[in-house]
């Protein structure tokens, strides 16, 4: 998390439990928002990794040949 992402007390769009929050930044595609810092790192690790977090991430975000090896399993 950079230094200029400010904390909030929320809930957490992807686990729904009420935590501080941080926005996901824009750079990682179509991320539900804002995420406590559990989720927030799950995707801060897949997109350092070039992967995705689950199914739907995978669907919002991969480009169709990124989609169609993950379908196919080679990922």
């Amino acid at each position: 998390m950079s230094a200029t992402t400010q904390p909030t007390e929320g809930r957490c769009a992807r686990c729904g439990q009420p935590r501080v929050v941080f926005p996901a930044p824009e750079e990682w595609g179509v991320v539900q928002s804002p995420l406590c810092t559990s989720d927030w790192q799950l995707y801060a690790e897949a997109r350092a990794n070039k992967t995705y977090v689950d199914f739907n991430d995978a669907f919002d975000n991969a480009s169709d040949e990124e989609f169609e090896d993950a379908l196919r399993g080679h990922r």
